[in-house]
């Protein structure tokens, strides 16, 4: 699993958690980036919904800065990166 301590103090722990504890998701190797660490999670969590407009339109979240984020280009800040993982998080239960 991806244990990136800088991840982790600059995000919130619910979201490294969420991310890291999920052993089908992408953290296996410690030579992933934190951003395509966060790109293939969020690819496959997005996989389980409608589109990924859908997903950004009931996060509120503009389509485009989403996208970067699923390109690994960069990542959310902690608020923003907060609201995806609740979000994810209630999609589950």
């Amino acid at each position: 699993m991806c244990c990136d301590k800088a991840f982790r103090r600059g995000r919130p722990k619910a979201l490294y958690g969420f991310l890291s504890r999920n052993e089908e998701f992408a953290c296996e190797s410690k030579d992933v980036s934190i951003r395509e660490n966060l790109a293939a999670n969020l690819r496959r969590l997005c996989k389980d919904h409608a589109s990924v407009s859908a997903v950004c339109r009931e996060l509120g979240i503009n389509r485009t800065q989403f996208e970067r984020y699923l390109q690994g280009q960069t990542v959310p800040n902690k608020a923003t990166a907060k609201l995806i993982c609740d979000y994810f998080e209630g999609a589950r239960q």
